[in-house]
Formats: C-alpha cells, sequence, structure tokens
C-alpha cells in the first residue's frame, strides 16, 4: 500500500511540476506577446480625419489612410487642406492633390490623365507647378493646335506619393479610367518596382502555430531588433526596402515588387489604352547624381526607358533637357533638386520635364 501511495505522489509532483512548467511558458509567451505588440507598427494608426487649418505641416502618415482595394494598399485622405513638404496642399472629395474630377467630359476637350507618384504628385513644389500643371499652356504654345481650334487640355492627375506601376494599375480600373481621358500619361521612376509603403502583415496575436518568446530569442541571437522581429509575428508594416526577405512580404503583395510586377502593370496598362482608344505616354524620371563638370546623368534605373519601350510605351526621357540646363548654368545638379538632401525635382526641373512632355505630345 505504502509503494502504490509513494507512486501516487510521485505522479501528483510530476504532474504538477508539468503543470507549474506550462503555466509559466504560458505566462512568459504572454509577456512576450504584449511587449511584441507595443513595439510593432499598424497601418489602423493613419489618420483617417485630414486636417482643414492651412498651416497645418502634415506628415506622410497624416495624409493617408488604407485603401478598400488591396492592390491599392492606401490612399490620399479626401477634402485635406494644409502644408506638405512645405508647400501647401489640399486634396478634392476622391482624395487627389487636384481639383474636383467631372466625370462628365464637355466637347473640344482633350483630357489627359497622369498617374505616377511623388514626382507627378509634385513632392515639394505647389501644385501649379508640378509639370502635369503646366501641361495645358505649354502644349498650346508649343503646337497651336489648342489655341487655333479651340480646343481645351484638361489634366486630371491621380499621383499618390509612394506608388509603384502596380498600383497605379489599380488606381487605374478603380478611379481613373472613369472619367474616360483620351491621353494617359505615366510617370515613371526607379523605386517603381519596390514594395509599396504601408504594406502590413495581418495580426497573430494569438495565433498557437508559433512560440513568440523562441522567435524573440532566436532573433536576438542573430542580431535582430526587437521591432523587426515584433512586426513579424505580431503583424505591422513591412519595409518597402528592396532587401526585404520575401518570406516576410505577405503572399497577397509579393506580385506588387519587382520587374516582373512592373512589367505586367505597363502591358496591362497599355492594354487598357489601346481598347479604349487612349493615346500613351510614359514619362521617365530621372535622378542627376554628377555635377555638370562630368555631365553625367544616371537614372535611378538605367533599364526604366528600355522595360518601358520592350512593353510598346511611347518614351519621353527629359535626361537630356536638365544635363544641358545644367551645363548651361555651370549649376551642380541639386541646383535642380527640392533640397540639397531631397532629389524630388524642384519648380525649375519640373518646368524642364513639362517643356519636354508637350514636346512628345504635340508630336
Amino acid at each position: 500500500m505504502r509503494s502504490r501511495s509513494k507512486q501516487k505522489d510521485i505522479i501528483f509532483r510530476v504532474i504538477a511540476l508539468i503543470i507549474g512548467i506550462v503555466l509559466s511558458y504560458a505566462m512568459l509567451e504572454t509577456a512576450a506577446r504584449v511587449i511584441l505588440w507595443k513595439q510593432g507598427e499598424y497601418i489602423d494608426t493613419l489618420r483617417a480625419a485630414g486636417s482643414q487649418h492651412p498651416q497645418m505641416e502634415l506628415t506622410l502618415f497624416d495624409i493617408v489612410r488604407p485603401a478598400a482595394d488591396p492592390r491599392r494598399v492606401y490612399e490620399l485622405v479626401p477634402d485635406l487642406n494644409g502644408r506638405f513638404a512645405k508647400k501647401p496642399l489640399r486634396t478634392n472629395d476622391q482624395g487627389f492633390r487636384d481639383d474636383d474630377f467631372e466625370t462628365s467630359k464637355p466637347k473640344r476637350v482633350t483630357r489627359i490623365a497622369i498617374l505616377g507618384d511623388s514626382v507627378a504628385f509634385g513632392w515639394g513644389v505647389e501644385e501649379k507647378e508640378r509639370f502635369g500643371s503646366l501641361l495645358p499652356k505649354l502644349m498650346a504654345e508649343n503646337s497651336g493646335t489648342s489655341a487655333g481650334t479651340g480646343r481645351k487640355i484638361q489634366v486630371y492627375n491621380f499621383a499618390v506619393p509612394g506608388y509603384n506601376t502596380a498600383m497605379e494599375l489599380a488606381t487605374w480600373k478603380d478611379v481613373a479610367s472613369h472619367y474616360k481621358p483620351d491621353i494617359l500619361v505615366l510617370s515613371l521612376v526607379g523605386n517603381d518596382t519596390d514594395l509599396p509603403n504601408f504594406v502590413r502583415i495581418k495580426p497573430k496575436l494569438w495565433s498557437l502555430r508559433k512560440s513568440f518568446i523562441l522567435q524573440a530569442i532566436r532573433d536576438q541571437f542573430r542580431g535582430r531588433k526587437i521591432g523587426d522581429t515584433a512586426r513579424v509575428v505580431i503583424g505591422g508594416l513591412v519595409p518597402s526596402s528592396p532587401d526585404t526577405p520575401k518570406d516576410e512580404i505577405p503572399a497577397e503583395y509579393r506580385d506588387l515588387q519587382g520587374k516582373a510586377a512592373m512589367k505586367s502593370a505597363l502591358a496591362q496598362l497599355l492594354k487598357e489604352c489601346r481598347l479604349n482608344h487612349i493615346r500613351p505616354m510614359c514619362v521617365v524620371q530621372c535622378r542627376i547624381d554628377k555635377p555638370t563638370a562630368e555631365a553625367m546623368a544616371v537614372n535611378q534605373d538605367p533599364d526604366l526607358a528600355k522595360i518601358a519601350g520592350e512593353t510598346g510605351w511611347p518614351v519621353c526621357d527629359p535626361t537630356q533637357e536638365i544635363v544641358k540646363e545644367l551645363d548651361r548654368q555651370k549649376i551642380p545638379a541639386n541646383a535642380l533638386w527640392v533640397t540639397k538632401n531631397d532629389m524630388h525635382p524642384n519648380a525649375k526641373a519640373h518646368e524642364i520635364i513639362a517643356k519636354k512632355l508637350a514636346e512628345s505630345l504635340n508630336r
């Protein structure tokens, strides 16, 4: 009897020990999840209520919100009125930096739709200084067609900072195509192959498939920051860097990055243009890295014009015009930047781009 009692006692002790270990681990796991949750970043925190104060300085987080279409990821908040990148910013009721759009198109109007990212949006310049805003006057001056026949050039700008070509295709399908443009201008830049900003990993806070505390310990030995662990295991924003490991990108977003995604989007947009009798034009945005002594222009991606041309897009490349302006004035490359540390084109660079684009469209 004593041996049986002793066996039962040992069994109870073992069970109690196991229960204690399990409860202790559960408490540690819960604590780890709470800590990681507090370290994470979430697109839900993007402000949906925009500013109505003309002097309020806004950040990118202030002017965007999650988009209904996952292919667009995010969109501009409608009806903003503030300042962004040190310039006045207003958005229309559709959430674009432009006047309100009219679906109906008057007679004798040539409507141009612009798709792009921060360059076409006019990062760091006033709305009236963007190359798209300069097009109507320049096209009329250069060709005489508009002035001579009474036709009006109307430009609708659908550009959003940080968009890549795949997102611009989604914008075309969701919004821009409904306004029946006669010309589609696509602004192409080197980061159009990158993963979009604000891509989010879905929360896995209560998932039992993975031990969060073991993941955190493993990552610490690998030299990984706690914030990166939080982003992967809890759910949060994925860096738009080209170096982001593919297995950390949610499956539903993986086809939004890379040259294959860009080429596919270019081909689909061109097909849309041909089906709807819309004239396509791709304007390649360049980045001038060298001073005028070398007179050398370097695109963010030298294959941009080649990729666009191979998919059948007519290409407008203002690189040489920008180089000539730098040489003519004997000024450094950053003289055409918004600031010395911000390579977005300034008002003068937008003017050069607009002149070249107007010439290309008039041909």
